[in-house]
């Protein structure tokens, strides 16, 4: 069975409780301690103990250092390509607000890459949003 464990590094200037709404607001899900739930998938709002804003602009992994990570646990009632899907638009959400993240998972080469020059989103395949309008293209 393949492993759709996903772990989303993060920098945002928001506090952890601005970034748990945040979160919820934007996966439609509710909130318990540092968890947002969704009816298909939990995501852990984590403090990154490794944090280090020289670090983070020093390396070459320097997301290693962002002061957040999602952990990113489906549930088995959701289809893979509905769950991946869902990560993309987390992600160019977090880009859309002005945030840095970077996606570490099994399934990495299927999600939307955000390139340095101009904030370009470049996607593997066709993702479309809520309105069924393409998010980005190939």
């Amino acid at each position: 069975m393949e492993d759709l464990y996903c772990k989303i590094y993060v920098d945002t200037d928001m506090s952890q409780n601005q970034f748990l709404d945040f979160i919820a607001k934007t996966i439609n899900g509710y909130i318990e301690l540092r968890t947002v739930f969704h009816p298909f998938f939990e995501i852990d709002v984590v403090n990154n103990q490794d944090a280090s804003p020289l670090q983070a602009i020093s390396y070459v992994d320097g997301f290693l250092y962002y002061p957040y990570y999602l952990d990113i646990e489906p549930l088995d009632n959701i289809k893979r390509e509905a769950y991946i899907a869902s990560i993309a638009m987390l992600l160019m959400t977090l880009w859309d607000i002005g945030s840095k993240a970077v996606a570490a998972c099994d399934f990495e080469n299927e999600l939307p890459k955000q390139t340095a020059r101009a904030n370009t989103q470049v996607c593997p395949y066709k993702i479309y949003d809520y309105r069924g309008e393409p998010a980005c293209s190939p």
